[in-house]
């Protein structure tokens, strides 16, 4: 593997990262409902082997085990927020009074599949605030 030196290199790195956790996420979640390694691995775009390679050790879920994917989840928003931080140029943590630009980006979750709540989580909104901007027929 290269040396990563330039920042655009970084970020693509990390999102790469981040979409082999969610694909792995979705491996284990459809392997959980007993669906086919072949059938997995269409939906997924990976080979047979790869899938059965994900999945090599894996037990059937305990009750425990079955909160796993809302941690997992709950760390990838992490993730995916301090993504959008640094793709926006936000410095620093400190909560503002308005979440100045955010329309675009819930905007952009949502059509990628994410609910208002993970949306919330991930931007610093509240849930209330993302519902009303993804809502139709909201005034401007």
């Amino acid at each position: 593997m290269r040396p990563v030196t330039d920042p655009t290199d970084r970020l693509e790195q990390k999102l790469d990262t981040i979409i082999d956790l969610l694909k792995h996420l979705i491996v284990l979640q459809l392997a959980e409902k007993k669906v086919a390694h072949q059938a997995i691995g269409k939906h997924v775009h990976l080979a047979k082997a790869t899938v059965g390679q994900m999945l090599k050790g894996i037990k059937p879920m305990t009750d425990v085990a079955r909160n796993l994917p809302a941690d997992i989840s709950a760390k990838l928003n992490v993730l995916i927020a301090l993504t959008l931080k640094q793709m926006t140029g936000q410095k620093g943590f400190a909560k503002s009074k308005r979440n100045t630009g955010a329309g675009e980006i819930i905007h952009f979750l949502a059509e990628m599949g994410l609910d208002a709540k993970d949306i919330a989580a991930i931007v610093g909104s509240p849930v209330t605030s993302v519902r009303t901007l993804l809502t139709p027929t909201r005034r401007k």
